[in-house]
């Protein structure tokens, strides 16, 4: 079959119904750069975002987990979790969604504590400014 046609599926009765082949079609299609971003669209390694906005439909629920350090007696758990609520609420301002954000506080010993915070998402900006901000806060050990 011709491929300008739209339809990629080779031709004969071997590759009819079968997953495999559409699984060496998206290999195909990979390598020949179907699934590239758009030109004007920066493709790094030091860029992220590119695969959240493939794979997620926004605006979409996302949780984000933090870990921190509350050991050196400076801020408490509390503290801490003020702060991580802030960097939330600051880089979705205008989301109404957010305006209550419920907060899962998990004691990792005597030494971290672990948050989990489950929050409205408008695009992989508002995602990566989050994971700045928490990776920014002094007692942030680990985001995810």
């Amino acid at each position: 079959k011709d491929s300008s046609d739209g339809d990629c599926q080779p031709p004969g009765p071997l590759y009819e119904n079968n997953d495999l082949t559409n699984r060496f079609l998206y290999k195909v299609n990979a390598l020949m750069g179907t699934f590239d971003p758009a030109e004007d669209t920066s493709d790094t390694e030091t860029e992220s975002g590119n695969i959240f906005e493939s794979l997620l439909t926004f605006p979409s629920m996302q949780t984000f987990t933090v870990v921190g350090g509350i050991s050196d007696g400076s801020k408490s758990s509390d503290d801490y979790v003020n702060d991580v609520k802030e960097v939330i609420m600051a880089a979705t301002e205008g989301n109404k969604n957010n305006e209550h954000i419920d907060c899962v506080v998990t004691p990792r010993g005597s030494k971290y504590v672990k948050l989990s915070l489950t929050i409205m998402v408008d695009s992989t900006s508002v995602m990566n400014t989050i994971y700045d901000g928490l990776g920014e806060l002094e007692q942030t050990v680990m985001r995810f």
